[in-house]
This record gives C-alpha cells, structure tokens and sequence, in this order.
C-alpha cells in the first residue's frame, strides 16, 4: 500500500492511497495515516481512486479517523472509490459516517461543511 499526503494548502489534507487496503496494506500505512489526518486536525478528503480492495480493517480505520476529526470540528470526505471499494462501502453503510464523492470539486464543497 502506497500513501501520499498531497501538497495542498494549510486548510485541508489530501491523502492518496495505492494498493489494497487488506491486513498488509493497513499494516504498511495505520500508523502514518493516523499522524497525517487525525494528529493535524485538518478536514481531510482521503482519495480512494487507486485502491481496488478494501477489507474491515481499512474502513475501521477510516472511521477513527474520522471520529478524531469530528473531535476537532473537521470531517474527512473519501473521493472517487473505485465500483467494488464503492459497492463494500455503500454495504456497510460507511456513508452514514463519512460522505463518499465523485470528483474533487464535490469533494472539497462537503469537507468545507463541517
């Protein structure tokens, strides 16, 4: 699992992830995703486009994530799942804790909604 955290402005953190978010893919990147979006407290949009597998351990992680933003009074938005990590997640309802978006522009409208 690969994690870029994208240059952007100070307002917001952008993170791309690469690979399969499975034991191992968790594994390589929970500790630095966690510093990156939960230590900084920013509104944070999580771009999903090149993840192509997503097991319980990676929506956990998304959702203590987000539960430590909302603490902070931000939110993380995901941005463009691919069609099987879209279908995993409308499965478990993940959209009831953190909004789900097609293109940045959607993206950056609703983690500005604090």
């Amino acid at each position: 699992m690969l994690m870029t955290v994208v240059p952007s402005d100070d307002s917001i953190t952008i993170v791309h992830l690469n690979g399969k978010l499975d034991l191992l893919g968790v594994g390589d990147i929970d500790l630095r995703f966690q510093t990156a979006i939960a230590g900084s407290g920013k509104p944070t949009i999580v771009d999903l486009s090149e993840v192509d597998f997503i097991a319980s351990l990676g929506i956990g992680l998304f959702i203590t994530c987000a539960k430590s933003l909302l603490n902070h009074n931000s939110k993380m938005v995901v941005l463009s799942p691919q069609p099987l990590v879209k279908e995993v997640l409308n499965k478990v309802k993940f959209q009831e804790f953190v909004p789900i978006a097609d293109n940045m522009d959607a993206a950056l409208r609703l983690v500005q909604k604090a």
